[in-house]
């Protein structure tokens, strides 16, 4: 899921000493367990139904990834004054990650820049891609999909700013993904909370984009491909799923 702002980057990841990379997984941080729950938008918890069912068959790749992304956040907790965080997306977010598969995510940083000429030239954007490339085992393909400045968040969350298109994405990614590093988004998403009907508002300002993105070849493609994997393991999508995806597909709600 990805709004015309977004940003993509595939790069390699450069292995380096043991002391200076990713290379083994290590269990550190809160995930997405400790996330607050509450009712969303229809077409969310639609999304959210059905990612629930491909994550009760989450794989050992999803895992290793997600322990691995949680290591890249830590070692580069210094070098960004401990301000970075991601939301994953695609198969990691779905549970059915394999050897084979990107990462793709959504960067958390913070900017004193309003980085309205596009993510793309953001130089704190750039230098976090060189760096989380730098520690991230070259065995692991990743995509920055969007960047977000959490300064800009809080503050039009402070401000109640509904037509800031930063927080409607925050929001967005925030009830439909899993996060990394989740102590730095915690604070920013309390603040959300403490007014549901705003957050419930900013959910609906981005309806439209949600539905765009539900109905889009590539994600069809994926949600296929992600029945496919489960069949490889001898799992048949209930009617129910199936029925919920060609909600979800067809941009109704639950």
């Amino acid at each position: 899921m990805t709004w015309p702002t977004t940003t993509r980057k595939t790069a390699h990841g450069s292995r380096r000493s043991s002391t200076g990379s990713a290379a083994a997984p290590s269990k550190i941080g809160a995930c997405d367990t400790e996330v607050e729950k509450y009712s969303h938008i229809p077409e969310i918890e639609l999304f959210n139904e059905i990612k629930k069912f491909f994550r009760s068959f989450q794989t050992a790749e999803t895992e290793y990834r997600i322990d691995v992304m949680e290591e890249v956040a830590h070692l580069l907790d210094d070098r960004i004054q401990g301000h970075i965080a991601m939301d994953v997306m695609g198969s990691v977010n779905m549970g059915v990650s394999q050897q084979s598969s990107d990462i793709d995510f959504v960067l958390y940083l913070r900017c004193e820049h309003d980085c309205f000429d596009g993510v793309g030239k953001c130089p704190h954007l750039i230098k976090a891609r060189e760096m989380i490339r730098d520690v991230l085992p070259d065995t692991y393909e990743f995509q920055i999909l969007d960047c977000i400045n959490l300064s800009l968040v809080e503050k039009s969350i402070q401000e109640k700013n509904y037509e800031c298109s930063a927080t409607q994405r925050f929001v967005a990614y925030r009830s439909m993904c899993r996060p990394i590093n989740y102590r730095v988004i915690a604070p920013i998403e309390d603040m959300l909370n403490q007014d549901m009907l705003f957050r419930k508002e900013l959910e609906g300002s981005v309806q439209s984009y949600l539905k765009i993105f539900s109905s889009s070849s590539p994600h069809m493609m994926s949600l296929k491909k992600y029945e496919a994997r489960l069949g490889a393991i001898g799992i048949k999508l209930p009617e129910s799923i199936r029925t919920k995806i060609r909600q979800h597909i067809n941009g109704e709600g639950g």
